[in-house]
């Protein structure tokens, strides 16, 4: 649309394309991500995960991974869903992905959650607004994404790797 709106259609659909051939390239070289279970959340009012229709739902989605359809029905037509420490469960994942989780929080439910698989296994990833990767995250464009791709894509395959002793490298 923007591409249209300046009057280069064509270049701006090559940038698109560009994109997206970056994902359907870090899909292919990481067949382990295709339909593993996955989410990006983050701690509000207890533990708020993306939904599948959110920018941040979407590059896991494109990247293979599958938002657990009961994550996606609490969300219903908004861009997420806050979990209760009751309901912390719903993140025991293959993988997590957290934006701004606080290092030491007593919130109930991010104390269960630390309690969960998917922590003490290490298949979560922290990742902070204030940093260019979690900017990159939440602030979705065309020219982030190659960029979120680059710092993520790693990360999400030492989470999934089935080994509880690898680390997630931070660059």
């Amino acid at each position: 649309t923007l591409g249209a709106i300046v009057g280069k259609p064509v270049e701006a659909q090559a940038v698109v394309d560009d994109v997206a051939a970056q994902f359907a390239a870090a899909q292919a070289e990481h067949p382990e991500f295709v339909g593993t279970p996955a989410a990006m959340a983050t701690p509000y009012d207890g533990i708020f995960v993306y939904s599948g229709e959110d920018p941040r739902g979407r590059v896991l989605n494109s990247l293979g991974f599958e938002l657990p359809a009961d994550l996606d029905e609490l969300a219903g037509d908004d861009f997420g869903a806050t979990l209760s420490v009751e309901q912390a469960e719903y993140v025991d994942l293959d993988a997590l992905v957290w934006l701004d989780m606080p290092a030491e929080a007593d919130d109930a439910a991010l104390s269960l959650y630390r309690s969960l698989a998917v922590h003490t296994e290490g298949r979560d990833i922290y990742l902070s607004s204030f940093e260019p990767l979690g900017g990159a995250t939440s602030f979705v464009t065309l020219l982030s994404l190659p960029y979120l791709l680059d710092g993520l894509v790693p990360m999400l395959a030492a989470a999934v790797d089935g080994d509880p002793a690898t680390e997630v490298q931070y660059p």
